[in-house]
């Protein structure tokens, strides 16, 4: 058999395709070099090549090798973990809607559906692809900030903010700071300027919107990831620019908690001699049952804040079935914590890893936001849980954010030269 027909027939029964051309030349550059070697101990040519072919395994072996490596993996853990949030989405809708009209359920059970189509799209979508889109996701997030400014400022349309945009904006922001700080990584000075320019951009946007979570969370990833970045660059004028802009961006923070709004600091220290509704929370919270519905005393009605405002809907949940289900929440978010640190270590591709750190980031911070505020510790300002969670588009984000760490996950062995450790 030829060396061209035996790459060939090994190459056809490979199931994953886009490995297919890499596989064919790593085997054909290995079989020419073990043709030669066995030419110069003074075999034929025609010998050398038999042998050489036949070091490697039949097709059938061979191919079978490479379809173990070269598979997609579905993390069952995270899966379970996946579908435990959007049950717990799903029953709180139901017990919320037993109060409201139709349209209510109708139209949040309409975003879990649209957020298990795009999460299933996304699993099955290159991850790295979006690198091609960067800017445009980018310019797209800037778009969206700046009608974000208009609402929280202007509030001009009913239609966009009934959508509450704000999830969506800092994850579209989010991941286009990903994606471009990924593109800077052979330190073109254009690449670099876009870079910088974004990120002052997205942060003044999101600082003049008011929406001091989004401001926080975003800071939070931009300084984390760009310290990380830091850390591995290996031209050290970059790193220089990287820390002086870092630098640059805490002082700006602190300057503005300090002196433009020290209101701010106010409300972070005392969260328990905050608004009616924050204290409101922790108390229901704090009376609530082991197991069971907790009975709200007469004269106080809280069911208007449980039904308008998603960063109370853990305190429902709670208080609707007792403070077991508000542990079980909080060991649910415990799984996640381990299982993305543990999908993190896995992943080799720094890409991959960059867009875990601040999935997980966004997520986090969010979850910490709002039990601060609702234990009365710090309220720092209006943030949901992931998944506990209503009335709005941010749903269909968290599902986003969970699918996008599955496909990561999913192709961990699909990316990378692996075709040496078959045949080896």
């Amino acid at each position: 058999m030829k060396i061209e027909e035996f790459i060939q027939t090994i190459c056809d029964k490979i199931k994953y395709k886009p490995v297919r051309a890499e596989i064919k030349n790593e085997l054909y550059e290995h079989i020419i070099e073990e043709k030669e070697s066995y030419i110069k101990e003074g075999l034929t040519e025609s010998e050398a090549e038999e042998k050489a072919i036949q070091n490697i395994g039949t097709p059938e072996e061979v191919s079978r090798g490479f379809n173990k490596i070269y598979k997609r993996k579905l993390d069952i853990k995270l899966l379970i973990i996946f579908v435990a949030l959007i049950a717990l989405n799903i029953l709180l809708i139901v017990t919320n809607g037993k109060s409201r009209d139709v349209s209510y359920i109708c139209t949040n059970t309409a975003y879990i559906a649209i957020g298990i189509i795009i999460s299933i799209g996304i699993y099955f979508v290159n991850y790295k692809k979006l690198q091609k889109f960067a800017l445009g996701i980018g310019i797209l997030g800037i778009a969206i900030s700046i009608i974000n400014v208009i609402l929280y400022n202007n509030q001009y349309s009913k239609l966009l903010e009934n959508l509450h945009l704000n999830v969506l904006t800092l994850f579209i922001n989010i991941i286009a700071f990903v994606l471009l700080l990924n593109n800077i990584q052979n330190y073109s000075r254009k690449k670099f300027a876009i870079f910088i320019t974004y990120v002052a951009i997205t942060l003044t946007l999101t600082y003049i919107s008011n929406d001091v979570t989004s401001f926080i969370i975003m800071f939070v990833i931009y300084v984390v990831l760009s310290t990380k970045e830091i850390f591995r660059a290996g031209i050290k004028k970059y790193k220089i620019i990287n820390i002086i802009s870092i630098l640059a961006l805490v002082l700006i923070a602190l300057f503005n908690i300090f002196i433009a709004k020290p209101h701010l600091l106010n409300r972070i220290f005392e969260a328990g001699r905050g608004a009616y509704s924050v204290i409101e929370m922790r108390n229901r919270l704090t009376n609530s049952k082991m197991i069971g519905q907790s009975q709200i005393p007469k004269g106080e009605n809280t069911e208007y804040l449980y039904e308008n405002f998603s960063n109370y809907s853990f305190v429902y949940l709670v208080q609707q079935y007792g403070k077991i289900i508000g542990i079980g929440i909080l060991i649910l978010f415990g799984l996640l914590a381990v299982e993305l640190i543990y999908i993190c270590k896995k992943i080799k591709d720094d890409f991959g890893k960059n867009l875990i750190i601040c999935i997980s980031i966004f997520l986090f911070m969010q979850v910490l936001i709002n039990l601060l505020s609702i234990l009365g510790i710090a309220y720092i300002g209006n943030s949901n849980i992931p998944f506990i969670t209503q009335n709005d588009t941010s749903v269909v984000v968290y599902m986003m954010c969970i699918a996008i760490v599955l496909t990561i996950y999913g192709r961990k062995n699909l990316d990378g030269d692996m075709a040496m450790a078959i045949i080896k």
